[in-house]
């Protein structure tokens, strides 16, 4: 993780972000964590934050299955609206809010073609789930179907991605 954490560390400092943070889907409690980036940012430094969030496309059913699937998702912290009630409670003001639909989906199938990759893996899985399980588990089943279900609903709008500039306040 540090390869990622600090290249991404370095490019946010150049643009003058103090702290930038991904994965927040994995997050327990929203209010705690965007409180905690509240703390240490400096009066008037910058976070630029990007998570996803379940949009009202994605069934119950198959949001049971994507949590169950990837357990450390949260399904809390995936709800529409989650983040922003957190961030509102933190003290952080919210500088620019971009909802990001299919828009990377579209390009990654475009140029790398994941999203037809996963699709047709998923399809794969499902057919043949028995010879699966059996080789490898009910649980790592699960796992499988859910990681590429990720990105086929990130595909199709049934998860989007969120991008926040987050300002503390310079007297706070």
């Amino acid at each position: 993780m540090e390869k990622f954490f600090q290249p991404a560390a370095e490019i946010a400092n150049r643009a003058g972000y103090e702290l930038l943070s991904t994965f927040l889907e994995l997050v327990d409690d929203l209010k705690a964590t965007y409180r905690e980036i509240f703390r240490v940012l400096k009066p008037g430094g910058v976070a630029l934050i990007y998570t996803m969030y379940a949009t009202d496309l994605l069934e119950p059913r198959e949001a049971s299955a994507l949590y169950t699937g990837l357990s450390d998702l949260k399904a809390r912290s995936m709800a529409p609206g989650s983040h922003d009630d957190a961030i509102g409670r933190s003290g952080l003001n919210i500088v620019l809010r971009e909802v990001l639909s299919s828009e990377w989906g579209e390009f990654a199938a475009e140029t790398t073609g994941k999203p037809a990759r996963c699709l047709l893996q998923v399809a794969r899985l499902l057919r043949s789930k028995e010879s699966f399980v059996r080789q490898f588990g009910e649980s790592n089943y699960e796992i499988a179907i859910a990681d590429r279900l990720w990105h086929v609903y990130r595909m199709i709008g049934k998860l989007s991605g969120l991008i926040y500039v987050l300002q503390r306040p310079a007297h706070a």
